[in-house]
């Protein structure tokens, strides 16, 4: 594996997975296309609680439209 690579094969995660300098981020969520007044506009909807059922160990929650967002 590349070092700057953030991709990689699910063999390589179990291999690495009690690694202390691996961080595991979780961005799961959908986009909901809404249609109003005949526009159509896009809403995402995180999945936490998706998240809460089943993730990678070790892996931490971030919906973007609420962490990621510039302050």
């Amino acid at each position: 594996m590349e070092r700057n690579s953030f991709l990689v094969e699910t063999s390589w995660l179990a291999e690495h997975l009690l690694d202390p300098d691996l961080r595991l981020v979780d961005m799961r969520g959908y986009v909901k296309t809404v249609e109003n007044n005949g526009i159509q506009e896009a809403h995402y909807e995180g999945a936490r609680g998706e998240y809460e059922r089943s993730h990678i160990p070790g892996a931490v929650y971030v919906d973007w439209t609420r962490d990621c967002q510039p302050t």
